[in-house]
């Protein structure tokens, strides 16, 4: 059994999170799997389903008519 651990004391952070407002992003919440921390955005994967675009539904339909550009069944 692997047994990690807890983190030292100097390696705990604290930070307080708002809401992203504005054009500067630090320690701060865009949705629920997105927010910024530190002034790195970090998106949790698989964590909400994504809805897609318009733009995005043509590229598939474009790809999906041309194998050479990309093959959404492969």
């Amino acid at each position: 059994m692997l047994v990690i651990p807890p983190p030292l004391r100097s390696d705990r952070l604290s930070v307080r999170f708002t809401l992203c407002d504005g054009p500067i992003h630090v320690n701060c919440v865009v949705d629920g799997d997105t927010f910024w921390f530190r002034g790195d955005k970090i998106r949790i994967a698989d964590m909400t389903p994504r809805k897609s675009s318009r733009r995005d539904a043509e590229a598939r339909s474009r790809s999906a008519k041309s194998p050479a550009i990309g093959c959404w069944s492969c």
